[in-house]
This record gives C-alpha cells, structure tokens and sequence, in this order.
C-alpha cells in the first residue's frame, strides 16, 4: 500500500512488483501524468512553500485528524519532526520548469487498486488520466466524490470495503 507516489516510489514499485502479488494506492498520481497537471499548478505551489514555512505547525499539520487521542499523537509526532525538512522533500521533488518528459518508469505488472478522493486539493483528478498507461496487471480505479486527499481518512469504511473486496477476490 502506497501514497502520494510522485517518482521515487513509483520507480520503486514499478521496478519491483516481481515479487508484489498486487499494489494498493492511495492518492496516487503516476509521474509522467502529474507533469499534464503542472502548468495549472506550479505557480499556485511554488508561491505556498514560502508561505507554507511561516505558518505551519504541529497542530496546523494534523487539522485532518478528527479523533481527539489521535490528533494528539500526531502533534507529538509532528513537534519531534523538522516542519522545514518535510518541505524540503517537496522542493527537491516537486518539478521545476522546463517540465522534460525525458524519465521513464517500467510499467507495473500486478494487479493495481487506485482509490483517489475527486476532492484532493493537491493531486487533482485530471492526474489520474492515462495512469492505466503504466500498469500491465489489472487496474482497478475507485474515485470518491466526496473524500479529498486523505481519502483513507475522509471514506475510511468505504476504502476499507473496497480494500477487502479487491484483495480477497479471486484474481
């Protein structure tokens, strides 16, 4: 099960599904489509980094977590955790203009289950278009119109079921 795969973990999954039986993943946007996407974005993302940096906290990383208990853990966590750094993986990752379409990725080979919230702020839906270019196994693509990026938090019963489903069905 993966998330947010922009590259490396999609190079890491594509390179070793050998020895997957099948890959489950949540939000996901497969490298070469999350360039289509760029133009309408970069500008809006580049100029939230510096922004981001300013404002974000523990309790402001966590907004997501509904559960009182929970949420408090995760502020723990975040305020043992570098805000500074976890922005930093996105600037060294995140791509920069001119947008090259000169890295290729082999296809994965295993079944696929792809369960993508319609409302993610972040990986827009027109990402999703063409990702069955890169799967050989079986794709499977579940989107949920009312989940956004935390689509596993957001539709937890629904992802689950679906999850359930995919895996104990005969394939």
């Amino acid at each position: 099960m993966g998330s947010r795969c922009l590259g490396g973990r999609f190079q890491c999954v594509s390179t070793s599904t050998k020895r997957r039986r099948e890959v489950l993943l949540l939000p996901v946007v497969v490298p070469a489509d999350f360039r289509c996407v760029l133009p309408a974005t970069d500008k809006k993302t580049a100029a939230r980094m510096d922004t981001y940096e300013k404002l974000l906290s523990p309790e402001l990383l966590s907004f997501w977590v509904k559960e009182p208990y929970t949420r408090k853990r995760y502020v723990a966590a975040f305020k043992r955790s570098s805000i500074e750094g976890m922005l930093n993986y996105y600037r060294a990752n995140y791509p920069k203009e001119p947008y090259k379409d000169d890295q290729t990725f082999p296809p994965v080979k295993c079944p696929v289950l792809l369960i993508h919230g319609l409302k993610d702020q972040y990986l827009l839906p027109g990402a999703l278009n063409d990702t069955w270019k890169w799967v050989e196994g079986e794709l499977t693509l579940v989107t949920l119109p009312n989940a956004g990026h935390f689509v596993h938090r957001d539709a937890a019963d629904v992802v689950t079921r679906k999850m359930v489903r995919w895996l104990t069905e005969a394939k």
